[in-house]
């Protein structure tokens, strides 16, 4: 089996992964707790079991629940790179607090030219890693 090697582009949007599924878990969890306080209104019956109401919740907090492992395996791409180094803390603020550039810049007294450097070989090192995994026989 050849297995593609990932590209920068790749990389990126599986750490971009991260804030679309910490959005989305926001919006789901508002969603249920704004459908289920509509439910319990209209049940007048305390006695009276809503089955919807159970259904509902339980769909929604699924859907939260994959949003979450979405964010985990952003972590977890990210936890590859070595702790503390340059490279893991910029993909962090860029991905996991969603600073900007200038932001980040600003924030670790770097100018954008090793801030983007630094960016590269994380991007770089987290693509040999998935490459490395891709090609690893399976048992």
């Amino acid at each position: 089996m050849v297995t593609m090697p990932q590209t920068r582009k790749d990389v990126k949007e599986r750490l971009r992964i991260y804030r679309r599924a910490e959005a989305q878990r926001i919006i789901l969890i508002e969603r249920r707790e704004k459908m289920l306080a509509e439910l319990r209104q209209t049940n007048t019956d305390p006695r009276t079991p809503n089955h919807a109401l159970d259904e509902i919740s339980a769909t929604l907090t699924s859907q939260i629940r994959e949003q979450d492992n979405m964010m985990l395996e952003a972590v977890e791409l990210m936890a590859r790179l070595p702790s503390g180094s340059m490279e893991r803390i910029i993909v962090e603020l860029r991905h996991i607090e969603g600073l900007s550039w200038a932001e980040i810049s600003s924030a670790l007294s770097l100018s954008k030219s090793p801030l983007f450097a630094y960016y590269g070989n994380a991007l770089d090192m987290l693509g040999e890693s998935l490459s490395a995994e891709n090609k690893a026989p399976s048992t």
